[in-house]
């Protein structure tokens, strides 16, 4: 019972006093869209104090540091309707993230009970 109890002890002081991970925020992701014409907030978490760097396909780069609670937050400027991008996020802990076939373009957030019901078939008119 005491080896048991002092495993879980130093179990819990190792993962009090690790350093968090480096992560992407769970809202972004390979395939995403952004919106066009505006400027993307990308964040996420790492250790405090760390610097995060964000990269889009070889063009601007973009960076900012975790606050004191491991949270980063970076701004990048407007990008015109396109894409696929590649998406590059390195920390100077160490993390690496790279978001693949990244477009921007129109976003649309629909949200409702009964009037998100209809069908696209009855909304929209094709032709062949």
């Amino acid at each position: 019972m005491l080896l048991t109890t002092t495993k879980i002890i130093l179990f819990l002081v190792a993962l009090a006093e690790a350093a968090p991970a480096f992560e992407l925020n769970k809202i972004f992701g390979d395939s995403m869209v952004l919106q066009h014409s505006k400027p993307s907030v990308i964040f996420g978490f790492d250790s405090p104090g760390s610097v995060v760097s964000v990269g889009i396909g070889g063009g601007n780069s973009y960076q900012n540091s975790t606050d004191s609670t491991g949270i980063w937050r970076v701004v990048m400027d407007a990008h015109g309707m396109g894409g696929p991008h590649s998406i590059s996020i390195l920390s100077s802990s160490g993390g690496n993230i790279t978001l693949e076939d990244v477009y921007f373009g129109s976003v649309y957030i629909c949200g409702g009970q009964s009037e998100s019901s209809p069908q696209m078939q009855h909304i929209c008119k094709y032709t062949r």
